[in-house]
């Protein structure tokens, strides 16, 4: 109906929302129960997708991995979205998983291009600013939220602004999920 893929947020916060201390670390905010979970989810879709910045500060893999470390049989398309140039040897380039680089700020164009491809299912892995763009611009079907039972406070919340002026003018979501994973809390809506 929409030409575009459907698409997952999902984000790993603490209690009070943060994304990672105000050092910028973010290694392990959830639990392992949680991580298993995400990577089962990975191996779900078409494609991972992540900006720029995330794959410069991260280096993040985005492979879809069992327990035991092995990858699952299905490996997602990464995708890293923006203008940014980055260097072949950030993790996202290995040879577990194919890559592609959409260099543009146009999510909706990169979202059709994506689509064009055949590609069904996109699960937006961020950061904050991809993230809150794509909540910005009503493009988000599905959340999943791990939440971790810590306090981090600062200033390196999971989300960014969204554009909501007021409480009246929220984003209201409705829960389809909510249950225990190991010490975290899974909320899916």
């Amino acid at each position: 109906k929409n030409q575009r893929p459907f698409v997952t947020l999902k984000w790993a916060s603490s209690l009070d929302g943060r994304a990672a201390a105000d050092d910028g670390s973010s290694k392990w905010i959830s639990g392992e129960q949680s991580r298993a979970d995400a990577h089962r989810r990975r191996s779900e879709v078409d494609a991972i997708a992540v900006g720029t910045g995330t794959a410069l500060i991260d280096d993040p893999e985005l492979t879809a991995r069992k327990t035991d470390g092995s990858l699952h049989e299905s490996q997602p398309l990464r995708v890293v979205l923006g203008t940014r140039d980055l260097p072949s040897n950030l993790r996202v380039f290995n040879a577990d998983a194919e890559t592609k680089t959409v260099k543009t700020q146009s999510i909706h164009g990169a979202l059709s291009e994506l689509y064009g491809e055949g590609i069904k299912h996109v699960l937006v892995e961020g950061g904050p600013t991809l993230a809150s763009r794509f909540v910005q611009m009503d493009l988000v079907d599905e959340f999943v939220v791990y939440l971790a039972p810590k306090l981090i406070g600062g200033e390196k919340l999971a989300i960014g602004s969204i554009d909501v002026p007021s409480i009246d003018q929220a984003k209201a979501l409705n829960y389809q999920e909510v249950r225990k994973l190991g010490e975290d809390v899974l909320i899916v809506a």
